[in-house]
């Protein structure tokens, strides 16, 4: 009850931090969030080695996770000052003009849940846990991956609202191109790569009881893609106001992936569990797609996309063609191959890095 109880107060904290987080990203301030979030997560792993070594129990761990958090909340009001007074207080025409505009977010929030974490609980009525743990080794490698389009996006999407709502088409669209170019030089070459180095990878970071869980990474990592290019075309639904229209699609895709997912895993398992998550991202991803292509008339320019492709079809050939590496190793060699071949094929340029940094 205790561990409850201050992992609420820290969740309460964290979400507030998330709200903070928003405020920086409109005034172009992350640089701020950021030195909150490293000290957070500096502070929380010196904690956490000195309470495992002192042998301390679930409480303590719970503990210092809140109270990290708190002081992240903390440090992000102090730095939130020079931008604007802030102080608590209840104001309840903010409550409801804030729910009445967030309502939609939080709803398709609660679909998107569904549709991504209804395959473990899923697997865990028809299968031991065993097979749960070598399910859910694979998708860590897959979540790690998830969070970075989506920090990605908070720093686009001011970008995208501040576009739309002063009728610059052509700025946003720019902005979803430059996004999708840059996407896609990072997942492509992860999708051609992950079935060379998955169950070496997953021996070397979970051990050797996990080796079938490499069987299933290159199917979850088919994802990847709608994943990212999900998060773009989500956040451009945000900036378009989109979010009670696309409502409906994160109902359809979340009914869809459950019923799927009743009928594949018991019959196929860990690997039907995969299948469908792949199948579930690509729907919810055509989905927002196609709202967001409809009403900013935008449609992606495959050039960036072409190259990329080629770049990891000739990194892939070039890891085949060399003798047994350690993982690691293969992993450097076909990252600088791959570096080499996109930027030979122009799909990199410095003009288009700077850019992207600013």
């Amino acid at each position: 009850v205790v561990a409850i109880a201050a992992g609420a107060i820290g969740y309460l904290a964290l979400s507030t931090s998330g709200m903070l987080t928003g405020f920086f990203q409109k005034h172009l301030a992350m640089s701020r969030a950021a030195v909150a979030e490293i000290l957070n997560r500096v502070l929380a792993l010196i904690l956490i080695i000195f309470t495992a070594r002192a042998g301390y129990g679930v409480v303590a761990f719970v503990s210092i996770l809140a109270f990290t958090n708190i002081l992240q909340m903390l440090i992000l009001i102090i730095f939130a000052q020079p931008l604007t007074r802030m102080r608590p207080t209840l104001d309840w025409e903010i409550w409801k003009s804030a729910v009445s505009v967030s309502w939609p977010i939080g709803l398709s929030i609660f679909f998107n849940l569904l549709y991504l974490k209804s395959d473990i609980l899923i697997l865990g009525i028809y299968y031991p846990q065993s097979e749960v743990g070598i399910y859910g080794a694979a998708y860590r490698v897959l979540d790690v991956f998830t969070a970075l389009p989506v920090m990605y996006m908070g720093l686009v999407l001011p970008h995208l609202v501040a576009a739309w709502s002063r009728r610059l088409k052509d700025e946003f669209n720019h902005y979803l191109q430059q996004t999708f170019d840059f996407f896609s030089i990072a997942v492509l070459p992860l999708l051609f790569g992950t079935p060379l180095v998955a169950v070496p990878l997953m021996v070397l970071v979970a051990g050797s009881e996990f080796e079938r869980s490499g069987a299933i990474l290159p199917i979850l990592m088919l994802a990847m893609l709608p994943i990212f290019t999900g998060a773009m075309t989500g956040h451009a639904i945000v900036a378009l106001n989109k979010q009670r229209a696309m409502l409906w699609g994160y109902a359809f895709t979340a009914v869809v992936a459950l019923v799927g997912y009743f009928l594949l895993i018991p019959h196929f398992g860990i690997t039907g569990a995969a299948w469908m998550t792949v199948a579930s991202e690509v729907l919810i991803n055509a989905l927002t797609a196609l709202v967001v292509m409809k009403t900013s008339s935008w449609k992606p320019n495959l050039s960036i996309f072409s190259k990329a492709l080629v770049a990891s079809a000739i990194m892939t050939l070039v890891i085949l063609a060399l003798p047994t590496l350690h993982v690691l190793l293969t992993i450097l060699v076909a990252t600088t191959f791959y570096a080499a071949a996109i930027v030979a094929l122009g799909g990199v340029r410095i003009t288009s890095l700077r850019e992207l940094f600013q």
